[in-house]
């Protein structure tokens, strides 16, 4: 009987083994491999013929088919490919191991050096070298680099310089610059931009480079300007003065290195000066010839003692100037030239009390017809 019982027990203890066998045998296991992108920009990884697109800092698995191992083999080599900024794109191998997550660490391997064309000339070839070094190296451009394009160079972290052939045959050179792991520094390559501007009124002139800061010249005067990296081939210039109607130019440095901006005269100015307690609500500046006041040029007011100009082209013109106390004066014959100012006085003594209309009270239109354009200053 006793060896009976122990019998028995050896067969439940087996059973209980070959189930636990059964078990792990039905577990799906999994081999894969896990790619970590730890550079600051997008990388690509392509494995066994399968893209995986990976933006900074992600994790892409691609899982393999466990037929590919021989029943005696646990590891195996497979080679992969990695595109990105900040890495080598050449073939690689990792080996993976049956059953397991293998990771890779996709690291950068240096910084990008961005060489920009801000000449107005082609590249037609370059060399980065260490800044301690005289000059040496392969040509990094396959071809010609035009004026406002660049060139991405991975290079190891380090300090650099870089010298340029133009396609006239001179040479430009890159001061020392640094390069860091995982990070872009800019070599810029610029010709010597010269912009004079030259203000040819008897007025002010303001003007802004590329919509930057406000800049002043005064009557006659001019000031150069030498263009850094700060702007780009094109610069634009937007301009104002008394004695001009507002315009924008656009300076094309692809075709030259230095312009002059000559600022003319193209027209005169009206000042309304108010010699009254009242507040000027409405101006109306309309040529001589026309028999009616057209549209209110006055958006704000001019209080007391105070004066406000408007620029308007060479001819006859009337002026009509209403108060916030029920007011108003008409003027007639302002006769304005280029480059020159006319003074309107509004006194007590030329307004009238009333409510006027906007056809003139006037006698006479036998003037020449004039200009038409009228600009607040």
């Amino acid at each position: 009987m006793k060896k009976l019982l122990i019998l028995m027990l050896v067969l439940s203890l087996g059973l209980m083994f070959i189930g636990c066998s059964d078990d792990d045998d039905s577990t799906p296991t999994v081999t894969k491999v896990s790619f970590k992108n730890n550079t600051n920009a997008d990388v690509t990884v392509v494995i066994n013929g399968v893209d995986g697109n990976l933006v900074a800092g992600e994790t892409w698995s691609y899982t393999f088919d466990n037929a590919m191992f021989d029943e005696d083999v646990d590891m195996i080599p497979v080679d992969y490919t990695v595109n990105g900024l900040y890495v080598a794109t050449e073939e690689r191998t990792v080996n993976v191991n049956k059953n397991e997550d293998t990771s890779v660490d996709v690291d950068a391997e240096g910084g990008i050096v961005v060489l920009k064309n801000n000449h107005y000339l082609n590249f037609t070839s370059a060399i980065i070298y260490p800044a301690a070094e005289a000059p040496s190296g392969s040509n990094i451009l396959t071809s010609a680099l035009a004026p406002g394009d660049s060139i991405y160079v991975l290079k190891d972290a380090a300090d650099y310089r870089a010298s340029i052939l133009l396609e006239n045959g001179n040479y430009e050179a890159v001061d020392t610059f640094t390069l860091v792991d995982n990070q872009m520094s800019n070599a810029i390559v610029a010709a010597q931009k010269i912009l004079d501007v030259n203000n040819q009124t008897n007025g002010d002139v303001t003007f802004r480079l590329d919509g930057g800061s406000v800049n002043r010249l005064s009557a006659n005067q001019s000031k150069e300007f030498v263009l850094g990296d700060t702007y780009g081939l094109q610069v634009q210039v937007d301009y104002n003065g008394l004695y001009i109607f507002g315009g924008t130019e656009t300076y094309d440095f692809f075709q030259a290195t230095a312009y002059e901006v000559q600022v003319t005269a193209d027209g005169g100015a009206i000042f309304i000066v108010n010699n009254t307690t009242a507040n000027i609500t409405e101006v109306y500046i309309a040529p001589s010839s026309d028999t009616e006041w057209g549209p209110d040029y006055m958006t704000g007011s001019i209080g007391a003692g105070q004066e406000y100009a408007w620029t308007v082209e060479a001819g006859s013109w009337d002026v009509k100037l209403v108060d916030d106390e029920g007011f108003f004066a008409e003027i007639f014959d302002i006769s304005v030239t280029d480059n020159q100012s006319e003074y309107v006085d509004y006194s007590d003594k030329a307004k009238s009390l009333g409510t006027s209309t906007n056809l003139k009270n006037k006698a006479h239109y036998n003037y020449p017809l004039g200009g038409t354009r009228v600009q607040g200053n």
